[in-house]
């Protein structure tokens, strides 16, 4: 199962800034965030994201159900007036929200976080090359872009890098500062997601198509096997050394070597457990050339 940060209508994007175009930011303001699990890294990227962003909290709360967001809890808050901000949603639940309009399209943000990161890059290398009046018409460019959001770390810095050029400070004392600025900048790249992630938080056909999540996390499947059990059962290379299934014959075998069972008949170890952790029968189709909707994916 994969996850994917999803914006609603009335949300922020965490540092692009509040919905409304061109509007300012108040002097306090709750974001509302809501999780499908707790997490000490995600707790650590909010209070950072609060230090650097006064003015802004972030209030958290479980919008979870048994398989990830309560869409019973998620739809009421939205016919309620009252949705999250932000909230972390199954990947491949966000079409079907999207399809519905409760989540906001992120292509205008995205496009706007690459252009403040080329901004940023630009003055970087004129302060490099030493022309103080191109690094600065970079870094008002910068300054612009980050003002809607409202007092920040990385508004500090690019006014900073501006004034310091004001008054008349070497361009080339200023490159590690704007390096900081580069790094802070960083936007959202498409291509740095796995394309399957990045479609699959995406909705809608053709020029239409939109970005309505922006993924966090994907996985993989992996076989657990135990050497000292297939050593013992002698399923071992010419090596003496355990050697795992390579083909979907020798895991039957296996399975049916490494099961062990008691006087009575009933199995004291299992040689191979095919639905052990988040592993399932679609898996398994897919492993074995099967399909389970048509090419257009309207035929399941």
């Amino acid at each position: 199962m994969g996850f994917a940060c999803a914006l609603l209508l009335a949300g922020w994007l965490a540092g692009w800034g509040p919905c409304a175009i061109g509007a300012s930011a108040p002097a306090e303001q709750e974001l509302v965030v809501w999780l499908t699990y707790r997490d000490r890294g995600l707790e650590a990227a909010f209070r950072l994201f609060e230090r650097e962003h006064p003015g802004v909290r972030i209030v958290t709360s479980l919008g979870a159900g048994p398989t990830g967001m309560d869409p019973q809890k998620l739809i009421t808050g939205i016919a309620g007036g009252s949705p999250p901000d932000v909230l972390i949603q199954d990947r491949f639940m966000v079409g079907e929200w999207a399809s519905r309009g409760a989540f906001l399209p992120l292509n205008e943000w995205i496009d706007r976080s690459l252009r403040r990161e080329q901004r940023a890059i630009d003055a970087q290398q004129a302060l490099e090359r030493g022309n103080a009046d191109a690094a600065r018409l970079a870094l008002e460019a910068v300054i612009e872009s980050l003002q809607p959001v409202g007092p920040g770390r990385l508004l500090s810095l690019a006014q900073d890098l501006r004034d310091d050029l004001l008054a008349g400070s070497p361009p080339t004392e200023l490159t590690g500062a704007a390096a900081t600025l580069v790094s802070l900048c960083q936007g959202v790249h498409p291509d740095a997601f796995y394309r399957a992630c990045w479609e699959e938080a995406s909705w809608g056909e053709g020029v239409a198509r939109r970005v309505y999540a922006i993924p966090l996390s994907t996985d993989v499947r992996v076989l657990y096997y135990n050497e000292d059990l297939l050593e013992k059962a002698g399923l071992v290379d010419a090596s003496g050394r355990a050697r795992p299934p390579a083909n979907w014959q020798e895991l039957k075998t296996y399975a049916e070597r490494l099961t062990e069972r008691d006087a009575t008949g009933r199995i004291a170890r299992l040689g191979f457990a095919p639905n052990y952790g988040n592993s399932w029968l679609y898996l398994y189709g897919w492993l074995n050339g099967g399909q389970f909707m048509s090419q257009d994916g309207r035929v399941c």
